[in-house]
C-alpha cells in the first residue's frame, strides 16, 4: 500500500480570488463608458418636460448602480495589485 503525501503549494484564499489585472482594467473601461453613455441618457429625459417621472427615476438607478460596481470594480483592482 502507498501511503505517500503529495505535497500542495500552499495559497492563500485571497490569492485564489484574484482575477488577472487586465481583466479588471477592461471591466472598468467597459463600466466607465456604460456610466458615461447612461449619464448623457440621464441629462436628455431631465431636460425634456414631457418625459415622465418613472423614466428618469429609473435612469437614475442605472446611473447609481452602474457608479457602485465601478467602485467595487476600482476597489478590487487596489487588492489585486497588492
Amino acid at each position: 500500500m502507498n501511503t505517500e503525501v503529495i505535497e500542495q503549494p500552499q495559497t492563500t484564499w485571497t490569492e485564489s480570488l484574484k482575477l488577472p489585472v487586465r481583466v479588471i482594467d477592461e471591466e472598468i473601461a467597459r463600466v466607465e463608458q456604460a456610466l458615461r453613455e447612461k449619464d448623457g441618457e440621464l441629462t436628455n429625459l431631465m431636460a425634456d418636460p414631457a418625459v415622465q417621472l418613472g423614466s428618469i427615476l429609473e435612469a437614475k438607478r442605472s446611473v447609481a448602480e452602474l457608479s457602485a460596481y465601478l467602485r467595487g470594480l476600482q476597489f478590487s483592482q487596489t487588492f489585486c495589485a497588492s
